[in-house]
């Protein structure tokens, strides 16, 4: 089992654009602390938040960047399917550790100029009225789950378009968010007086924490979806044969 060199080539491959990220990110937040110097009035309160939140759509493009180059350059270097699982896994929890960490300090950090909150604290309010290193030690154990379910579910799709032929991509492509975004609130709205919509946001509710206040429900959650996510990549990677490139 090549691991290690799996490892390090998924983690190399994960590693630059992780850099170029936050090099945006703090650039920006230089230019928000700037804007701030040359803001007129003592009464002028700002506050900044979300960082984390960029980080679950940063990772989420990873996760949908992270199969078809990979899967062809480990695959003619002889990588069985298995190794290129375990080791996409070790190498997105290592990223996610290492982000959530870095976000963690960040955050910390940024509360001494500015007024700061990361989503955990906008999501259970009431938990986190006073800050404290409560907030911190939860808020990364609530990132990295989270870190990691976005990852999964980028890699879990990405994985089912290389499996699917170009028609059935098409279909998908068009056909889900047609669905969801059009045809599924038209449906809730007329035929069920919004029931689905109360149900989606009851289920939701219940699996992020937010319905108990209880942020561990959330993370709870968020690994067994990311499990599920993953079982499903590799099960329709174990059968996945290499195309062209293009494809």
């Amino acid at each position: 089992m090549r691991l290690a060199p799996a490892f390090k080539y998924q983690m190399h491959g994960m590693k630059w654009p992780a850099i170029i990220y936050y090099i945006v990110i703090y650039a920006l937040v230089l230019l928000f602390g700037a804007a701030l110097v040359f803001v007129d009035g003592a009464e002028v309160h700002m506050t900044l938040g979300g960082m984390d939140g960029a980080t679950i759509i940063f990772l989420f493009v990873v996760g949908l960047n992270s199969f078809k180059s990979t899967f062809h350059m480990l695959t003619v270097n002889g990588i069985s399917r298995r190794t290129m699982f375990v080791s996409f896994v070790a190498s997105a929890a290592a990223l996610c550790a290492g982000m959530a960490l870095i976000d963690s300090i960040s955050s910390l950090i940024f509360r001494q100029f500015i007024d700061y909150r990361p989503l955990i604290a906008e999501f259970f309010a009431d938990r986190y009225a006073s800050v404290g290193a409560v907030l911190y030690g939860e808020s990364f154990l609530w990132m990295f789950c989270g870190y990691l379910l976005s990852i999964m579910i980028g890699y879990f799709i990405t994985t089912a378009f290389y499996r699917m032929n170009k028609p059935l991509k098409l279909i998908v492509s068009i056909g889900v968010p047609v669905f969801f975004l059009i045809v599924l609130p038209i449906i809730d709205a007329g035929v069920f007086s919004g029931t689905i919509s109360r149900t989606v946001d009851m289920i939701l509710a219940f699996c992020s924490g937010r319905s108990s206040g209880n942020p561990y429900v959330g993370m709870a959650s968020d690994v067994v979806f990311a499990a599920i996510a993953g079982g499903l990549a590799y099960l329709l990677a174990r059968r996945a044969t290499v195309r062209q490139l293009s494809d």
